[in-house]
């Protein structure tokens, strides 16, 4: 119960965002098979591909980006969604901190 509740549990000042996540247990080598890394400034942070099934700028109700993303974000997002055919896509940036205090 600890466990889960430690993945799940989130800041209520997220729950606007309706995050949807994915979790995925076994053993670690299991795991590692399909995991990916990218570097975040010194740190190195582990992911996973998913398959981006979205058809039309309808399916995507908004795109919030992170407090600590990159001023040129929602640009960059812009670009890729157009590129999707996506145009028109309320994206906004977060002003909840990035980590509690």
């Amino acid at each position: 119960v600890l466990l889960w509740n430690a993945l799940t549990t989130k800041h209520p000042a997220y729950a606007p965002e309706e995050e949807v996540r994915l979790i995925t247990a076994g053993p670690g080598d299991g795991l590692q098979q399909g995991t990916q890394v990218r570097v975040r400034g010194s740190e190195i942070v582990p992911y996973r591909a998913l398959p981006w099934a979205v058809s039309g700028p309808e399916d995507i109700a908004e795109i919030v980006i992170g407090p600590a993303a990159p001023h040129d974000t929602e640009r960059t997002l812009r670009t890729l969604l157009a590129t999707c055919g996506l145009t028109g896509v309320k994206i906004e940036r977060s002003d909840i901190p990035y980590r509690s205090m």
